[in-house]
């Protein structure tokens, strides 16, 4: 099982976080797009971040993708 730090506690398996992730569909839910500042876009016909700076995200994608 491979762990992970976070500000002094250990994370489960990055996996197992992945798939809570999936299963709570985190990227639909309002808090997740008010936390990452994304708002719907009429150009794209999706959503958009406010955020400019790509080191941000950690997927290339992260601006316009949830």
């Amino acid at each position: 099982m491979t762990l992970f730090m976070l500000s002094g506690q250990i994370l489960p398996n990055l996996d197992e976080l992945l798939e809570q992730v999936a299963r709570t569909k985190l990227a639909d839910r309002r808090e997740w797009h008010l936390l990452v500042h994304y708002h719907r876009s009429i150009v794209s016909f999706g959503y958009r971040s406010q955020i400019d700076d790509p080191a941000f995200f950690l997927a290339p994608q992260g601006k316009t993708d949830p």
